[in-house]
């Protein structure tokens, strides 16, 4: 089992114990009860005995996955470096916070924060653009070394976007992002600050493998962004996804189609790892 945030019981101070005796190399455990239990987590085996004596030399450390009635699935034997052993009906099994499960938990969080336990998402990037309005990004150079982004992908800007965002060679519009996991897209988010306007701002996302090579759109419909009321003329319509799956090493190019009237922009793609 890899590194992962495991699940403590519902209840506090949870115990039981194993209904039937059990091999050294059994890989699934019946308990008497599984009540208040979550998966996946962690367990011990004789911490004690039923007198209540500490019994060092009978104790294992055990990981699991699953849970089946009564029943622990998916259980890896030995676990912190304990040693897998054969126990007895009636021994005692408890949800007793381990080393491994600190460790397990501190390397899960360690892949998302730096060392200070800050997200480090965005870096910024120069783009040389020949017409930001037909999509046409031309050639990309990073200024520092690609941001890496696990399950979120964000781009913003603020201010007139007509202004900031102006079609000169050597403007700096959006990073390029790089997916360091295999994810999963779930959902597409947008958001404009500026007064009511009938002039809609088409924003697209696009992935490929190199910054020179080719880019595919991950919309089967490009989102065109309206503030205020829609009406015939501005052809508001929601973005919608053509790409669920995104493989890791993958580059996510923003891209402005049209600048609207807006005054600011927030948008969001939001993915799970898989």
């Amino acid at each position: 089992m890899s590194a992962g945030l495991f699940k403590a019981p519902t209840k506090n101070y949870w115990s039981t114990t194993l209904n039937g005796s059990l091999d050294d190399d059994d890989t699934t455990i019946t308990l008497n009860s599984a009540t208040n239990l979550q998966y996946p987590g962690y367990l011990v085996i004789n911490r004690e005995d039923n007198a209540g004596t500490a019994t060092s030399g009978s104790r294992e450390v055990i990981k699991f996955t699953g849970i089946d009635g009564s029943d622990i699935t998916g259980v890896t034997r030995a676990a912190d470096n304990s040693t897998a052993r054969s126990h007895a009906d009636g021994s005692l099994v408890e949800a007793t916070y381990t080393v491994g499960m600190h460790n397990d938990q501190r390397d899960a969080m360690n892949a998302e924060h730096a060392v200070a336990g800050t997200h480090s998402i965005i870096a910024s990037a120069t783009i040389t653009t020949a017409n930001v309005n037909t999509l046409n990004v031309a050639t990309f150079v990073p200024t520092t070394s690609v941001p890496e982004v696990g399950g979120q992908f964000m781009w913003s800007r603020s201010g007139a976007l007509a202004t900031v965002l102006a079609a000169t060679a050597g403007d700096t519009h959006f990073p390029y992002l790089l997916a360091t996991k295999e994810l999963t897209i779930n959902s597409f988010y947008a958001s404009l600050t500026s007064a009511p306007s009938t002039a809609v701002l088409l924003f697209d996302i696009s992935h490929g493998s190199t910054p020179t090579g080719d880019f595919t759109s991950i919309f089967t419909s490009v989102g065109h962004v309206d503030i205020g009321e829609y009406t015939s003329t501005s052809s508001a319509s929601p973005a919608i996804l053509s790409l669920t799956s995104l493989a890791s090493g993958s580059l996510l190019r923003a891209e402005m189609g049209s600048h609207g009237a807006a005054g600011g922009l927030g948008a969001v793609l939001q993915c799970t790892s898989r």
